[in-house]
């Protein structure tokens, strides 16, 4: 009786401590030492469009996308020359086949025509265009 108590117990401070945090899709760690993920919050991406990559194109075209992204790019990383596109991936959020996909940016910035290593140089763009850019998340949250 008391195992099944004590369990009980550390099942529900697992489940406490796993929904105490928003987890990230996407975290490193930086030479600091400080953890930095793209946390989307559960209520923005759950008040996006739904979308099936069965049935039709994205809500948002790759092209006005990448578009949208170059230009927060440009800003973000005004410091360089240039920012290049490394890699787009489309997921679908937390896997969970519930029809809310985004957009993930793998980005390099350039310095002088040569590529720059940056850490954290992602960002996510949502279907109605708002972008996520790393923040800063604890050590327990990440990806």
């Amino acid at each position: 009786m008391r195992i099944t108590h004590f369990i009980s117990a550390i099942l529900i401070l697992a489940s406490y401590s796993a929904t105490s945090c928003e987890y990230p899709v996407a975290s490193t760690k930086l030479d600091d030492g400080r953890y930095v993920g793209l946390v989307i919050p559960e209520k923005v991406i759950s008040s996006q469009e739904k979308w099936n990559p069965t049935e039709s194109e994205p809500p948002i075209s790759i092209v006005m996308a990448s578009q949208k992204i170059k230009e927060w790019a440009k800003e973000k990383y005004s410091k360089y020359d240039n920012v290049n596109i490394a890699e787009i991936s489309l997921a679908d959020f937390r896997r969970r086949n519930q029809g809310y996909w985004y957009y993930k940016f793998d980005l390099v910035p350039m310095f002088d025509g040569r590529k720059v290593f940056h850490q954290a140089s992602w960002a996510v763009l949502l279907f109605d265009g708002t972008i996520i850019e790393p923040t800063e998340i604890e050590k327990d949250c990440q990806f």
